[in-house]
C-alpha cells in the first residue's frame, strides 16, 4: 500500500526527473487516482479554519492575525515538524480529510503524524489549492514516457508505460471500435443477437479493442493479424466468443439469426444491455441497441460535493418501502430538478453537506452506455405528477442494471 510519504517522493520527481523503473504500476494507479479524485474535503475551508483555532484555543480573528492571512493550506503545514517521514498511508490520510466534519478527528494529532512535506500535499489536495498544477505534471510524464498524445486515456498511457505496449499500434487504431448506427433506412440480410453489446470486441490489423477503446490483452497474441471483424461473447457467457467471419482457437463462426427481423426485437425486451450487429446486401455493418432503459426512481438525498458537483441518493421500492439503491452524480443541477427541490426547502448551497429530500421527489432516469460513462444512470426529468405508488420495483432496477454491477 502507499504511503503518503511515497506520494511526495514521486510528485518531487515527476515530471523530467522519475524513470519508469522507480515506480511500479500498482504505485502509479493509485497515485493518479489520489491525484484525480474529487471527494475531498469533508467540511469548508471556513469551517476547517473554526477547527483548527478551537484547537489551539485561540479565535479565528487571532488565529488570522498570527498566520497573516496567509493561505489556509499554508497556515495548516505549519502544524507539521519538518521531521522524518511518517508510516501513513495515502489511504488513511484521504480518509481522515474525508471525516474532517468527525469531532474525534483532530488536526492537531494528524499533523504530529506526519511531516511538513507531506502535510503539504495532503492538505493541498484536500483544499483544492493549486491542485491542478501537480496532477497535471504526472500527466505529463505519463504522456511522454508513453509516447501518446493527449487524446488518450490513463489506462492507455499507462498499458503503453509498463506493459510495454507499441504506442504506434495506439495511435493506428484509435478509432476502430466505431460502428454505424442502425436506422430504418437500412434493410438489414443478416443479423446477430449480442446479449450485452458493452462484451463486443474489435479485432483489426492484429489489435483487440473494447467498445471504450480499451485492449483485450488476453485475445491479442492468438490473433495472426489479418483478422477483421467483432466478436462477441458466447450467449452462456463462457470465455468463449463468437464472430461473424472468421474460425480462430478462442472463436468460431456464428450462425446469423433465422428469426425473421421484425419478430426478433422482442429479445430487446429480455436484454437491457442486447443489441444486434446488422449487416446489409453491401457488408456494410450497423449496430441496433436498446440506446436507453427507462426507471421511475425517487431522490432521497443529495450531497454538495463542492468542485465534484452533487451526489444524488435514489431509491426504488422493496416491498412497498422505497430503500437507499444506488446513486448518480451531476456536475450541475438541472432548472426543473432545482425548481423541485426549491419547492422542498433544498437548498444545497452549502460545500461538503448533505440534504435530505422530503415529500416524494420522483425522476425518471435513463441507463445507458457511453464510451467515457460505460453504463451508467443519467437524469432525465422530475415527475411532478407520480408519486410513491409510481416508483419502480427495486427488482425491475436490477433486472435492468445487473446485481453485478450494482456496486
Amino acid at each position: 500500500m502507499v504511503t503518503l510519504a511515497r506520494v511526495v517522493q514521486v510528485l518531487d520527481l515527476l515530471p523530467k526527473k522519475l524513470s519508469v523503473s522507480d515506480i511500479t504500476i500498482d504505485e502509479c494507479w493509485e497515485i493518479w487516482r489520489f491525484l484525480d479524485s474529487n471527494n475531498k474535503a469533508s467540511i469548508s475551508q471556513q469551517m476547517l479554519k473554526n477547527k483548527l483555532a478551537n484547537e489551539y484555543g485561540v479565535s479565528v480573528n487571532r488565529l488570522d492575525e498570527v498566520s497573516e492571512n496567509k493561505p489556509l493550506c499554508e497556515v495548516l503545514t505549519w502544524c507539521s515538524e519538518d521531521s522524518t517521514v511518517s508510516n501513513i498511508t495515502l489511504q488513511e490520510s484521504i480518509e481522515f480529510m474525508r471525516n474532517l466534519h468527525n469531532d474525534d478527528n483532530k488536526i492537531l494529532d494528524f499533523a504530529n503524524r506526519i511531516n511538513s512535506g507531506e502535510a503539504e500535499v495532503i492538505w493541498r489536495w484536500a483544499l483544492d489549492y493549486r491542485w491542478a498544477s501537480v496532477k497535471n505534471r504526472m500527466l505529463k510524464w505519463l504522456q511522454t514516457k508513453s509516447g501518446l498524445d493527449g487524446n488518450f486515456i490513463i489506462n492507455h498511457y499507462i498499458k503503453c508505460i509498463f506493459l510495454d505496449y507499441d504506442a504506434n499500434v495506439f495511435m493506428k487504431t484509435m478509432n476502430i471500435t466505431k460502428v454505424t448506427p442502425y436506422n430504418s433506412s437500412v434493410i438489414p440480410v443478416k443479423w446477430w443477437f449480442i446479449p450485452d453489446l458493452k462484451k463486443l470486441i474489435r479485432v483489426k490489423d492484429g489489435v483487440a479493442k473494447h467498445r471504450n477503446n480499451d485492449f483485450n490483452t488476453d485475445i491479442m497474441p492468438l490473433l495472426k493479424g489479418d483478422e477483421d471483424c467483432w466478436i462477441w461473447r458466447d450467449n452462456l457467457d463462457t470465455m468463449y466468443f463468437h464472430n461473424k467471419e472468421y474460425d480462430f482457437s478462442f472463436s468460431n463462426y456464428k450462425e446469423p439469426l433465422h428469426i425473421e427481423w421484425d419478430k426478433c426485437q422482442t429479445l430487446l425486451e429480455s436484454y437491457s444491455r442486447g443489441g444486434f450487429i446488422v449487416e446489409d446486401s453491401a457488408g456494410n455493418t450497423y449496430m441496433k441497441s436498446n440506446k436507453t432503459n427507462r426507471l421511475i426512481g425517487q431522490l432521497m438525498n443529495i450531497r454538495n460535493l463542492n468542485k465534484g458537483g452533487y451526489e444524488f441518493v435514489i431509491g426504488f421500492s422493496d416491498a412497498g418501502e422505497v430503500v437507499d439503491t444506488t446513486t448518480i452524480v451531476m456536475t450541475d443541477i438541472p432548472f426543473s430538478l432545482e425548481s423541485a427541490l426549491k419547492r422542498r426547502g433544498v437548498y444545497p448551497n452549502i460545500k461538503h453537506s448533505s440534504y435530505n429530500i422530503e415529500d416524494c421527489l420522483v425522476v425518471e432516469l435513463n441507463y445507458t452506455w457511453s464510451t467515457s460513462k460505460d453504463w451508467h444512470l443519467s437524469f432525465v426529468t422530475v415527475l411532478d405528477d407520480y408519486g410513491i405508488e409510481d416508483v419502480e420495483d427495486i427488482s425491475y432496477y436490477f433486472s435492468v442494471v445487473g446485481e453485478d454491477e450494482h456496486d
